[in-house]
């Protein structure tokens, strides 16, 4: 199977990985709260551009792929969107996970009750992100055909 093609699916899931759980996050027991990848970009209270940006990559290296040019110039864009997004990501989830300690916890003593855990969703953007990237990496080294 051409790399770009796979690339471009692979692209596709994380977008879909968006719309599922990304994180959980519970206080002494009790689940507070359960994100998907989009609304941790919405925010809470404020726009966390970490995690847009992130789409934003991903969606933008995705069209770019559909750009007449050549096959070497598509896969150097699918695997910089691919890194570029799974970095904005990490960076986007440790704000959230900022964001949550300090609308949580009171006092230092308080803290270790707020638990914070990553779900499935997560998992599989950053899964897609990394077939993409391989996918990519593939194709600029020329191990196969152009599309």
């Amino acid at each position: 199977m051409n790399p770009i093609a796979v690339a471009r699916a692979a692209k596709i899931c994380a977008l879909v990985g968006f719309l599922l759980p990304w994180v959980m996050v519970s206080c002494s027991g009790t689940v507070v709260r359960t994100d998907t990848g989009l609304s941790l970009a919405r925010g809470h209270p404020d726009t966390n551009w970490w995690i847009v940006l992130a789409a934003a990559a991903i969606l933008a290296g995705l069209l770019f792929s559909f750009y007449p040019k050549e096959a070497a110039i598509k896969a150097r864009a699918l695997l910089i969107a691919a890194v570029a997004a799974a970095v904005l990501i990490g960076a986007g989830v440790a704000k959230a996970y900022a964001d949550y300690r300090h609308q949580l916890t009171g006092p230092p003593s308080n803290r270790q009750v707020v638990r914070f855990e990553t779900r499935y969703g997560l998992w599989l953007t950053l899964a897609s992100l990394a077939v993409a990237a391989a996918a990519s990496g593939a194709a600029v080294r020329g191990r196969v055909g152009s599309p």
